[in-house]
């Protein structure tokens, strides 16, 4: 199945998949990219970390068969970063 048939039937992939610009970096061909991402779908406010990887044809290196795309859900990361940052501002001003 692809990417564009799962949109049509859930909601929150096609928001998780507009918020990560997906169709972007494989419109631009940007592989071996990394990067982090905000995405809010109805009242949840989520982070992601996300890569994509060509998946190299075995016959043409220079072409390729697909993508892998990995995502990784970094919110609680995130938010106890913002947490210590706020403490941080915090202690600072009471100083």
């Amino acid at each position: 199945m692809r990417i564009d048939d799962l949109i049509k039937y859930n909601e929150g992939f096609a928001q998780f998949i507009y918020c990560a610009k997906l169709h972007d970096a494989l419109e631009k061909r940007k592989f071996n990219d990394r990067y982090e991402f905000y995405c809010q779908h109805k009242e949840e406010a989520r982070y992601f970390f996300m890569s994509v990887q060509p998946l190299p044809s075995m016959n043409n290196q220079d072409d390729y068969e697909g993508i892998l795309v990995v995502f990784d859900d970094i919110t609680d990361k995130r938010e106890m970063e913002m947490e210590l940052n706020r403490s941080e501002k915090l202690q600072m001003v009471g100083q």
